[in-house]
């Protein structure tokens, strides 16, 4: 949250746009994954075939929901890319001319408050991730 509220002012570098933040986002959620499955393999299990499917389509829906499953993290960290990364263009559009100050200033307002809200997503996905996979 830190980065992205340095990164708000004109003419800086943000982080979020970094590969790496991408890549953190999908350590977390693949580490809570990965532990929860080697802790609690048949709850893990229990949740890539519906109660009552014919038996003709579980090879196909475990392997769908395997891969979506999997794919989710990775979606997740570029959702918060790319949601925070659009901010940080239109603010640094509106910050080359000074005719847009107050249109400006009401929009750093307002992204300021979007990292708040992204952040607090962010971290009650991890939480929720933890608790109930």
């Amino acid at each position: 949250m830190y980065m992205s509220f340095f990164s708000i002012f004109p003419h800086s570098y943000s982080f979020v746009w970094s590969f790496f933040v991408i890549l953190a986002a999908f350590l977390n959620f693949f580490f809570i994954m990965f532990t929860t499955m080697k802790t609690n393999m048949n709850f893990f299990l229990s949740h890539f075939l519906p109660i009552g499917t014919p038996s003709y389509l579980w090879v196909v829906l475990v392997n769908i929901e395997m891969v979506s499953y999997l794919m989710r993290p990775l979606f997740l960290g570029m959702r918060l890319t790319i949601n925070l990364s659009s901010g940080h263009i239109m603010l640094h559009i509106m910050g080359e001319n000074f005719y847009f100050f107050f249109l400006f200033i009401t929009f750093m307002i307002f992204e300021m408050s979007m990292y708040m809200v992204q952040t607090y997503v962010y971290i009650l996905l991890l939480f929720l991730y933890k608790k109930g996979m």
